[in-house]
C-alpha cells in the first residue's frame, strides 16, 4: 500500500508520540508536553506561512527550508534563543526518528539535522535596580557645580541609553525641545542617528540650570558635556567618564554594599534597558531606543523578574481558563482530528 505525503507524516509523528518517546526514550509526561508544544507551534507556523492547516501537513513541508523559516517566523516573534533552539531541537529528535522508522522521508527529512542552533546571548549582564540608581543619584552633590553636571551627565546617560562614545557626542543644538518635553538626537554605530525621548520633569528642572550654568553663552556646536581647557570645551573623553563613573560607584558601595562595581555608562545603559522591559515596553521598542541593528541583541534584555512574572501568570491563567471554555464549545473538525492522530490533542 502506498501513503500519500500526508498520511506518512500523520502517522509517523503519531507513533512518535504515543510509543517512542514514553517507550523508548522514556521520557516523562512532562517532557513530552513540552515536544508537542514545539511541534504545535510548527504547525501554527505552517499555518500562518503557507496556509496549511493540520489535517493538510505533509512530509514535504518538514524541508530543511521550512525549518530555517520557522526559526525566522520565531525570531520575528521575540521568543528567547533558548526556546527558539528547544523547538529546533525537537523537530531534530523527531526527524532523526522518522528518517529510522521510513527511510524513504530522508531526503526530505536530512536537512534539518544540519541546522544550526542560533547564539544564545549572555544573560549575566550587570545593572542597577531602580533602588542602586537611586541610591548613586543621593551621593552627588548638586549644590556644587561640578556636582550638578555629574549628576545630569549621569542621569543623562541612563535615561537616553546612549553609548559613552553617543555620549560624549551630544552637542547643544542635539536637543529636541517640544514645549515641556525634551528629545535628543544621538549618533550612533555606522554613523545612524537616532532619537530618543527623555523622561522626568525633575531631571528637565535640573537641565535646564545645568544649561543656564554651563552653556549661557554656549553655540549649537559645542558639547554637551565638556572639558575646559583654557577658554575652549574639549570633547569629554572616555577616560573622564570611566573616571567619574568609577568614583561614585566606590561611593556608592560604602551606602549600599550589594551596589555593582566598577560602575560604568554601559551598566548604565544596561539598567535603562531592564528597567523598561520590566514595565512593560515591546522589546522591538528598546531595540530602537537603544539603536541595536539586530533584535537578537537586545534579547539579553527580555529575562523577567519574579513580581512581573507573578503578575502575568494571573493574566495568562485567566487567558487559559477562558481558551478551555472556548475549546469545549468546538465541534470535531479536520484538523481536530489530524492533530489526534499525530498525539497532538
Amino acid at each position: 500500500m502506498t501513503y500519500s505525503g500526508i498520511e506518512i507524516i500523520h502517522q509517523l509523528m503519531g507513533r512518535f508520540f504515543s510509543f517512542w518517546l514514553p517507550n523508548v526514550r522514556k521520557l516523562s509526561p512532562r517532557t513530552i508536553s513540552t515536544y508537542k508544544d514545539s511541534c504545535k507551534s510548527y504547525l501554527a507556523y505552517l499555518k500562518a506561512s503557507y496556509g496549511v492547516s493540520a489535517s493538510m501537513v505533509s512530509i514535504e513541508h518538514f524541508s530543511h527550508d521550512h525549518v530555517v523559516g520557522f526559526i525566522s517566523w520565531l525570531n520575528n516573534k521575540e521568543l528567547k534563543a533558548a526556546t527558539i533552539n528547544l523547538r529546533l531541537g525537537v523537530l531534530k529528535v523527531f526527524s532523526g526518528f522518522a528518517m529510522e522508522e521510513d527511510p524513504s522521508v530522508w531526503n526530505v527529512l536530512h536537512g534539518i539535522q544540519s541546522i544550526k542552533p542560533i547564539r544564545q546571548p549572555s544573560s549575566k549582564i550587570k545593572y542597577l535596580t531602580k533602588a542602586q540608581f537611586k541610591t548613586l543619584l543621593s551621593i552627588i552633590d548638586i549644590s556644587t557645580k561640578t556636582g550638578l553636571r555629574d549628576y545630569v551627565l549621569i542621569s543623562f546617560c541612563y535615561l537616553s541609553g546612549a553609548r559613552v562614545s553617543e555620549l560624549i557626542s551630544v552637542k547643544i543644538k542635539d536637543l529636541i525641545k517640544e514645549g515641556k518635553k525634551v528629545s535628543v538626537k544621538l549618533l550612533g554605530k555606522g554613523n545612524k542617528t537616532r532619537i530618543v525621548p527623555i523622561e522626568g520633569m525633575n531631571f528637565l528642572r535640573t537641565l535646564k540650570r545645568y544649561l543656564g550654568l554651563f552653556h549661557s553663552s554656549s553655540s549649537g556646536d559645542d558639547y554637551l558635556f565638556y572639558t575646559s581647557y583654557r577658554e575652549y570645551k574639549a570633547k569629554m573623553s572616555r577616560t573622564t567618564i570611566d573616571a567619574l563613573l568609577k568614583k561614585y560607584g566606590v561611593k556608592a558601595v560604602n551606602k549600599s554594599p550589594g551596589f555593582p562595581i566598577p560602575l560604568h555608562c554601559h551598566m548604565l545603559r544596561h539598567s535603562r534597558a531592564m528597567h523598561l522591559h520590566a514595565e512593560g515596553l515591546p522589546i522591538v521598542y528598546i531595540r530602537d531606543f537603544l539603536g541595536h541593528a539586530n533584535i537578537n541583541s537586545t534579547s539579553i534584555y527580555a529575562w523577567t523578574e519574579v513580581p512581573t512574572m507573578r503578575r502575568a501568570l494571573k493574566k495568562v491563567q485567566k487567558l487559559r481558563t477562558k481558551s478551555l471554555e472556548e475549546e469545549e464549545k468546538k465541534a470535531t473538525d479536520p484538523d481536530a482530528e489530524a492533530l489526534k492522530i499525530m498525539g497532538l490533542d
